[in-house]
């Protein structure tokens, strides 16, 4: 049987605990959540380096927005929304992204990214 590329891809459920992290990604404002989905698989696609850079590319924007943005801005009234979010967060703690970023914040998570990107480099030379 063929891999379904648009409903099931093996790269968003590959990480799977007991939900997709894809569940998590879209509770997140689009930055985030976009930042984590090519974190969690930027080692499913063959190409590592071009997947954290786009991770890279979002926790920027994010930085960039220079407010008091909380994780969950865009569920700010809805308090249903943070505690599944929490419940998600928590249950891909085990992930070193979403460590960083449960500890260190948005600044945690862009040095994680950035060492990643280091360290592939320096295999690339």
């Amino acid at each position: 049987m063929a891999e379904d590329l648009i409903n099931r891809p093996s790269h968003y459920h590959k990480h799977a605990v007991l939900v997709e992290p894809i569940e998590l990604c879209e509770l997140l404002g689009f930055n985030l959540g976009n930042c984590l989905k090519y974190c969690f698989r930027y080692q499913d696609k063959g190409n590592p380096l071009q997947d954290l850079k786009k991770a890279q590319f979002y926790i920027r924007r994010i930085l960039a927005e220079d407010d008091d943005q909380i994780i969950f801005r865009a569920y700010d009234g809805g308090n249903l929304l943070k505690k599944r979010t929490k419940v998600y967060m928590d249950i891909f703690r085990h992930n070193e992204f979403v460590l960083a970023l449960a500890t260190e914040g948005y600044m945690g998570l862009s040095k994680l990214i950035d060492e990643k990107i280091a360290e592939l480099e320096s295999k690339n030379d």
